[in-house]
């Protein structure tokens, strides 16, 4: 069997090195950013968080007021419950978002295919951190919160639903024993 001459090793060894890292960054992206969005391309990155009411809803400078904006495409437990592990999992998603966006400046996103506000009148918006983070997506991976629809179908959605499918099959958060285990 014919040898690989010496010349051509370090080629080789440097073509595998290549590959591998191309592959790994397309597996698992570049500094923690879940999504395709550049987040120097926004327009508008000027959104302070000021609040973060729950998992779900925090409130943004937006123009001289205050907004509220509730995440498209998740849902997390309320506050206000009287189990004590979901108010546990609540504070938990409620913290997360905190850590995820709060007192931050962020990138709101509409999505034509939902209505401007909800009906408790907020704004339905993605929320992109300035790592360039879908931070409702993440809440998702990290089993905080569920995917949830509201009225039709949004445009990120089959990815939502396969970041829910993925924190529940690694048993992450709320889908695993973990999180919130003195209440189960």
């Amino acid at each position: 069997m014919p040898s690989t001459p010496r010349y051509k090793l370090p080629y080789i060894s440097t073509l595998i090195i290549t590959v591998i890292t191309a592959i790994l960054l397309l597996i698992f992206g570049a500094q923690g950013n879940n999504t395709g969005y550049d987040f120097s391309s926004y327009k508008d990155v000027n959104y302070l968080v000021t609040t973060v009411t729950d998992g779900d809803t925090l409130k943004v400078s937006l123009n001289g007021h205050t907004e509220t904006v509730r995440l498209i495409g998740v849902d997390t437990p309320e506050l206000d419950s009287t189990n004590p592990y979901t108010v546990c999992v609540a504070q938990a998603a409620k913290a997360r978002l905190q850590e995820l966006a709060g007192q931050q400046y962020i990138a709101l996103m509409d999505d034509t295919t939902q209505s401007n506000r909800d009906r408790y009148h907020r704004l339905l918006r993605y929320v992109i951190d300035g790592k360039a983070v879908d931070v409702g997506k993440q809440l998702l991976l990290e089993g905080l919160a569920e995917e949830y629809t509201y009225k039709s179908d949004y445009t990120d959605k089959a990815e939502y639903i396969t970041a829910e499918k993925t924190a529940k099959l690694n048993k992450t958060g709320m889908w695993g024993t973990e999180l919130c285990a003195a209440y189960k």
